[in-house]
C-alpha cells in the first residue's frame, strides 16, 4: 500500500465517521435606573453578559480503510470550550437646554471582559493499542479593562460635535506597555436645515444633506495563530514541555523537560489612526438617498512574528511591533425606492468600496531603511518553502513576486523562459519582480433588491469585485507532466492547463499563473408569500412561506474553482455549495 498516494474519495466519505456535538449558553441582564437628581436626566446602567460554548467530537476510521490501513485504523476525540464574560457599567446624562438651543448627551463608564479558552487533548488509538499519546492540554485567557467617556453636543439641531476617549488595559502585555489611551472626535453639519441656504424651499428636490468629519485612534491587542486560536502572549517568564527531540536520557529512559519560552516585554498595542470625511444626501423625499465617504487609515506597531538577532532572545523569532500600513479609499452607497404604493413596493440598494493599501515600513529603522527588500510570504504547493508573494515597503500587502514569462510569436508561454530583468545573462532570484497585481481586491460592489406585490415578494443579494487577481496554484503545481508520475510508484491526474502550456516541469514562479479574479456572484435569491391570518380563534396566527437559493451563480473569467480568495492564493479551497431552503413561519 502506498500511503501517500491519492485515496478513493468515496472511501474517504463512506468509511470515516466524524460526529461532534456543540452546546452554547448565552445570558444577558441589564438594569437601568434613573437617578432622582438633575431633574432625572441622569441614568445608571449595569449590563452583565456571558457566552459559554462547548464542543466535543470523535473521529472513527476502521482498519479496513485505506486512509489508516497501515496503522490499524483510528479513533480520537477532540473538543474545546470557551467562556466569555462581560460587565459594562455607565452613567448617561441627557439634557435639552432650551435656553441655549442645545442638547447634551454625555456618558462615562467602565468595561470588563474576560475570555477563557480550554483546548483539551486526547489519545490517538488504533485498532489494538494507543498509537499516539495525548499532547499537552492548552488553556488561554485574556482580560481587558477600560474606562471610557463620550460627550455629544448638538446646537440648533444642526451642528453636532462628539468627543470621546477610552483608556484600556490588557493582560497580554507587560506592565508599562499594557495600557493606552484612544481618543476620537467627530463633527457634523446638517446643511439641509440651514435656514440661510433655503434648501427646503418649495419645489426643491433635495430632502437631506449632511456633512460629516472625524478623527480617532483605535487599538488592537488580539493576536491569532495559524489555527485561529487566540494568542495570549505572556508578558512574563513562562515554561513549556520540551518536544520529543529534546529529551534527557536518565538511566536509559528519556524524560521531557521544561524549557523557557521567548518573551517580548515591550510588546504593546497595534494602533490605527483614522481620518474620514463624508456626505449624506437625499432627494425626492428620500426616495433616493445614500452617502459618500473618504477615509485614510494608518496602522502602526503592527504585530509581526519577526526574526531576532542572535543571542537576543530564547527563540530565533518572536512577536514584535514592527512596521506600518496605510489604507485609503472611498465608500459610496445609493438606495432607491422606485415604487412605494399600498400594494407594490420596490427597494434597491447599491454600495461600492475602493481601497488601496500600502506597506509603509517593515523594520525598526522605519522608512529610512533602504537595505530591506521585504519578507516573502504566500506559501504554495509544489515544493518546500516556496512563496509567491512579498511584504515590501511601498507595495500592497500580498503583492505577487514572480518571474515575467516570455511568450513565442504564437502567444504561447515558453517553458523556463523569463525576462532577464538585470541583464546579467542568468535567471535567478534577482530577476523576480513585484507585480502590479495583489491578492487584495481594490473594488468591491454590493447589490440588493426587494420587490413586493401584495402578499408576494422576491429579492436578491449580489456581490462583485474588480481589479482583483489570484495565483492559480492548482494549475502551476499539477498542470505539467512532472506531477503526473510520483517516484513512490503511482500516477496523478494533471490539471487542464497543461493542454495550453505543454509544460514538462513545474513553473511555479511564472506570472503566467496570475489570473484576473474579478467576478459577479448572485449570493441569494429568495421568494416569499404571506398567507395572513390562518386562524379564526387567534388573530395573531400569521403564516408565511419562503423559498431561497444560496450561491445561485457566478460570472468570472477565472479558470480555477472560485475567484473569491482571502489572500489571492488558490491552493486547496473547498467548493461553495448551492443551498436550497424551504421554510414556513407561523406566528401565534
Amino acid at each position: 500500500l502506498i500511503t501517500i498516494a491519492p485515496q478513493n474519495p468515496v472511501g474517504l466519505v463512506k468509511q470515516i465517521s466524524n460526529r461532534s456535538n456543540s452546546k452554547r449558553m448565552l445570558g444577558n441582564m441589564q438594569v437601568d435606573y434613573r437617578l432622582p437628581i438633575f431633574n432625572k436626566a441622569l441614568k445608571a446602567t449595569v449590563n452583565v453578559a456571558f457566552d459559554r460554548a462547548n464542543s466535543f467530537g470523535t473521529e472513527k476510521v476502521p482498519y479496513t480503510a485505506a486512509k489508516y490501513f497501515v496503522r490499524g485504523g483510528k479513533e480520537q476525540s477532540y473538543g474545546e470550550s470557551r467562556m466569555n464574560k462581560l460587565l459594562d457599567m455607565y452613567l448617561n446624562y441627557n439634557k435639552d437646554i432650551k435656553s441655549a438651543n442645545s442638547r447634551i448627551d454625555a456618558t462615562v463608564g467602565y468595561s470588563y471582559q474576560d475570555i477563557l479558552f480550554d483546548y483539551p487533548t486526547y489519545g490517538d488509538y488504533s485498532k489494538d493499542s494507543l498509537y499516539g499519546a495525548a499532547a499537552t492540554p492548552d488553556q488561554r485567557q485574556k482580560t481587558d479593562l477600560a474606562f471610557f467617556g463620550r460627550v455629544n453636543y448638538v446646537f440648533k439641531n444642526r451642528y453636532i460635535l462628539n468627543v470621546n476617549a477610552r483608556k484600556e488595559w490588557t493582560s497580554v502585555f507587560a506592565s508599562g506597555y499594557n495600557t493606552a489611551l484612544f481618543p476620537g472626535v467627530s463633527a457634523a453639519w446638517k446643511i439641509i436645515d440651514e435656514p440661510g441656504l433655503n434648501l427646503k424651499r418649495e419645489g426643491s428636490k433635495l430632502s437631506d444633506l449632511k456633512l460629516r468629519a472625524g478623527w480617532g485612534i483605535s487599538g488592537q491587542s488580539e493576536i491569532y495563530d495559524g489555527s485561529g486560536r487566540l494568542v495570549t502572549y505572556l508578558p512574563f517568564a513562562s515554561y513549556s514541555i520540551a518536544s520529543t527531540t529534546a529529551q534527557t536520557n536518565l538511566g536509559g529512559v528519556y524524560y521531557p523537560g521544561y524549557r523557557p519560552d521567548a518573551v517580548n516585554e515591550v510588546l504593546t498595542y497595534e494602533k490605527t489612526r483614522s481620518n474620514n470625511i463624508g456626505l449624506d444626501y437625499g432627494f425626492l423625499s428620500n426616495r433616493v438617498y445614500g452617502s459618500i465617504d473618504l477615509y485614510d487609515r494608518k496602522t502602526t506597531n503592527l504585530f509581526n512574528f519577526a526574526p531576532t538577532p542572535a543571542s537576543a532572545s530564547l527563540s530565533n523569532r518572536v512577536m514584535q511591533n514592527i512596521g506600518s500600513l496605510n489604507n485609503r479609499g472611498l465608500e459610496f452607497t445609493l438606495n432607491l425606492v422606485p415604487i412605494a404604493s399600498k400594494n407594490i413596493t420596490w427597494d434597491l440598494g447599491f454600495n461600492f468600496t475602493h481601497n488601496r493599501n500600502k506597506i509603509l515600513t517593515m523594520t525598526t529603522a522605519g522608512a529610512n531603511d533602504t537595505s530591506f527588500v521585504g519578507i516573502n510570504t504566500g506559501g504554495i504547493d509544489g515544493g518546500v518553502g516556496n512563496n509567491i508573494q512579498i511584504f515590501k515597503p511601498g507595495e500592497s500587502i500580498n503583492t505577487f513576486y514572480t518571474y515575467q514569462q516570455v511568450y513565442n510569436t504564437a502567444g504561447k508561454a515558453v517553458e523556463g523562459a523569463y525576462v532577464d530583468q538585470n541583464k546579467d545573462g542568468v535567471i535567478n532570484e534577482k530577476d523576480l519582480i513585484t507585480s502590479t497585481y495583489s491578492g487584495e481586491p481594490r473594488n468591491l460592489f454590493g447589490f440588493v433588491s426587494n420587490f413586493r406585490i401584495k402578499n408576494a415578494s422576491i429579492g436578491f443579494v449580489a456581490r462583485a469585485q474588480s481589479q482583483a487577481y489570484a495565483y492559480n496554484n492548482i494549475a502551476s503545481n499539477l498542470g505539467n507532466t512532472q506531477s503526473m508520475y510520483n517516484s513512490a510508484g503511482y500516477l496523478n491526474n494533471i490539471q487542464g492547463s497543461y493542454f495550453d502550456t505543454r509544460f514538462s516541469n513545474r513553473q511555479l514562479f511564472s506570472d503566467y499563473y496570475l489570473e484576473d479574479a474579478s467576478f459577479f456572484r448572485l449570493d441569494n435569491l429568495n421568494f416569499g408569500y404571506d398567507f395572513g391570518n390562518v386562524s379564526k380563534q387567534n388573530s395573531s396566527a400569521n403564516l408565511r412561506a419562503s423559498f431561497s437559493i444560496q450561491n445561485v451563480f457566478i460570472i468570472t473569467n477565472y479558470t480555477g474553482i472560485d475567484p473569491e480568495l482571502t489572500d489571492g492564493l488558490d491552493k486547496n479551497i473547498y467548493p461553495r455549495p448551492r443551498v436550497y431552503t424551504v421554510g414556513l413561519h407561523l406566528d401565534f
